[in-house]
């Protein structure tokens, strides 16, 4: 990704983003600024507004496990939402080493259908082929991804 930050300081690379629970371009993209932890039910209702219903569940059960296994670092531990469209979110998980993951609901060829998983967890930029299975829209992830056949960042666009 060309523009890097750390998410919630927790040592994990990100895209910068900005704004507020803002929409973006054609797709309405949701933005947090700064993104919060999100461990339970109460955090994603506060924390989250202008996701799903079903993605404030599956982000509440999904922080709730992360902090249950990661004993040692309580005060971190959880989702960090950056960004967030109809099927695809964006941003990192808390954990003593943290990571930058990409969330979707989204089946490969981005068919709708499935359920909210993770598809990708990483403390690099993501792998292109990922964006591109999955039809992740660049206006949620950045418009750079990483090559692993070039060895390089190149420019990145899905609508």
């Amino acid at each position: 990704m060309s523009a890097l930050v750390l998410a919630a300081g927790l040592g994990a690379a990100a895209p910068a983003v900005t704004g507020s629970a803002s929409a973006a371009t054609a797709r309405r993209v949701v933005h947090f600024e700064p993104p919060h932890s999100v461990h339970n039910a109460r955090t994603a209702a506060r924390f989250l507004h202008g996701t799903s219903p079903a993605f404030r569940r599956f982000a509440a059960e999904e922080g709730a496990r992360i902090r249950r296994e990661d004993g040692g670092c309580q005060g971190n531990s959880g989702l960090y939402v950056q960004a967030f469209t109809r099927g695809y979110a964006f941003g990192s998980v808390g954990t003593c080493g943290g990571y930058v993951a990409l969330w979707t609901n989204r089946l490969k060829g981005g068919g709708k259908g499935g359920h909210w998983r993770e598809v990708v967890g990483t403390q690099d930029s993501i792998y292109c082929p990922v964006l591109k299975r999955y039809k992740v829209p660049s206006a949620l992830v950045g418009t750079t991804c990483w090559s692993p056949h070039r060895k390089e960042t190149i420019p990145y666009h899905q609508a």
